[in-house]
């Protein structure tokens, strides 16, 4: 975007009036609009001052108006460069993980080998989830909705954010709302307890307390917060505190505004609270803001409770299904994951066979169309995707079972690979207790489908 301001100046041959006539014209991506200011005649010399400081006003707003602009397309950039790393990387860490927990079965005898692959595999799931939240940037918010229980997510988000912590920062935590649920997914809540948490750091240089709790809350009547208004109803709440600097009236008036940030240019990208402000909205919730300068803020999320839940299962508790020697084609581009899939599903009693394209599975699924009982296979591959692979296969096998496996798992992919004829469509990287799962489910007589 551009933007060029043209002023015109005929003075009178007395000098004491002026023809002002400006009109900008802005570029907006290709677009010029001319843009003619409220006034064009001859001013008296006192108005031309006023009429002088009316156009800066207004160049300002249209440079303010270009560097948003400036901004929000080097964040679309960004999140389009994340989104390519972040799904190469997502197969990368789906191979780890797969020969990981294959390895932690092996060495259920060895305590103190086992303790290392623990290690290991919480700090792989850490990484798995992280990969889910920059896939999820990159692909504008788009994500799958259930019911997440919001004590177990704020323990894992926790997790990840301990770590970081300066050394002077105290952490007091009070997790105490049980099985309640709210409407959403997991890295919903890991996104507002990182960003409340990151500002909650940054208002305390010098250190501090730094409280994060989660408790439900009834309302037995309407109630009108800082920000947003509740039906009556029973709510999870999640609150941040700190001990930090406050906020002055000017930042209080302005926090969830996109791009704003009292932090230094190049330290801050001003989307931590909007983020949080957009997220609450989302789950139709709002936000309670206590705060003044010198004494610290509060930060109280409120959350309608859309049912319950039990927290999710360790890939240790986990039941994995068996089969009995039914024979799966596996198609993914990536060697290493088709090979953790073959030995996670022959562990688990099926006949796996595997394949590093849809063109090289296509062939032999011709050659023999009723040698496969199932078929699992990644979307995102060069040639045949996923979703295509599946229209082929079933213009021969209109009722052979295939399960598609992606990094993205958004509800608009789902619904295109259902509608190509898929069962369904799993979340990469799978642990064996989901990839047994999803195969098994997969298998089950039609009649006895959900």
């Amino acid at each position: 975007m551009t933007v060029a301001l043209g002023w015109t100046h005929a003075f009178a041959a007395t000098g004491a009036y002026a023809a002002l006539s400006p009109t900008p014209a802005v570029d907006l991506l290709g677009l010029s609009i001319s843009v003619p200011l409220p006034f064009s005649r001859l001013l008296h010399r006192g108005e031309l001052e006023v009429a002088v400081a009316s156009g800066n006003q207004a160049e300002a707003e249209l440079r303010a108006m270009e560097e948003a602009l400036s901004r929000a397309q080097r964040l679309e950039a960004m999140g389009t460069l994340a989104g390519g790393i972040a799904h190469d990387f997502n197969n990368i860490l789906g191979a780890i993980l797969g020969h990981g927990e294959m390895a932690q079965r092996l060495a259920e005898h060895d305590a103190r080998l086992a303790r290392h692959l623990d290690r290991i595999m919480q700090a792989g799931g850490r990484a798995k989830l992280l990969v889910r939240r920059i896939l999820e940037f990159s692909r504008s918010g788009v994500r799958d909705r259930a019911l997440v229980n919001v004590e177990r997510a704020a323990e894992d988000a926790l997790q990840l954010i301990i770590p970081t912590l300066p050394l002077k920062v105290r952490l007091h935590t009070e997790l105490a709302c049980g099985r309640a649920a709210v409407l959403g997914d997991v890295s919903q809540i890991h996104q507002l307890l990182s960003n409340l948490c990151s500002n909650a750091v940054g208002a305390m240089p010098d250190g501090g307390l730094l409280g994060v709790s989660v408790r439900c809350r009834e309302l037995a009547q309407p109630q009108l917060l800082s920000h947003g208004q509740l039906g009556a109803g029973t709510y999870v709440c999640i609150e941040v505190s700190d001990e930090g600097c406050g906020l002055s009236p000017e930042v209080y008036a302005r926090m969830f505004d996109p791009f704003y940030s009292t932090k230094p240019v190049g330290e801050g990208t001003g989307l931590g609270l909007s983020v949080v402000h957009s997220i609450v909205a989302d789950m139709a919730g709002a936000i309670d803001v206590h705060s003044e300068p010198g004494r610290g803020s509060r930060f109280t999320l409120w959350l309608p409770v859309a049912g319950e839940a039990d927290p999710a299962r360790s890939v240790s508790d986990a039941e994995v299904r068996r089969g009995d020697g039914q024979v799966v084609m596996i198609v993914d581009d990536e060697a290493a994951l088709v090979e953790s899939a073959e030995e996670m599903l022959a562990e688990m009693g099926y006949e796996p066979v595997g394949f590093s394209s849809g063109t090289q599975a296509l062939a032999a699924f011709e050659d023999a169309p009723d040698r496969f009982d199932l078929v699992v296979t990644d979307h995102t591959m060069p040639g045949l995707s996923g979703i295509e692979l599946t229209e082929r296969l079933h213009a021969r096998r209109p009722e052979l079972p295939v399960v598609v496996m992606s990094g993205y798992g958004d509800e608009a992919l789902a619904l295109r690979a259902r509608a190509a004829g898929a069962w369904g469509l799993v979340r990469k990287p799978l642990s064996a207790a989901d990839l047994g799962e999803a195969v098994a489910a997969a298998l089950r007589p039609v009649a006895q489908q959900p």
